[in-house]
């Protein structure tokens, strides 16, 4: 699943640094990096675990909708 720049806009909102979201995540920040400027797909399951972390919606993350 690729996404747009939403999804390092929703962490940044959130106030939560990529550090952060890489513990929350159990990877590391070069990972949460890659997604954020769609170097590398992410799963559904990983999407969901970070809408959930940020208090958006997936459909947000994948600027279906803006928030």
């Amino acid at each position: 699943m690729q996404y747009n720049n939403n999804l390092q806009e929703a962490r940044k909102k959130a106030g939560i640094t990529q550090e952060e979201a890489a513990e929350y995540m159990e990877t590391n920040q070069v990972q949460i990096s890659k997604w954020e400027r769609g170097k590398q797909d992410i799963t559904l399951h990983k999407a969901l675990k970070l809408a959930e972390l940020y208090g958006v919606s997936l459909d947000y993350l994948a600027g279906r909708i803006e928030k």
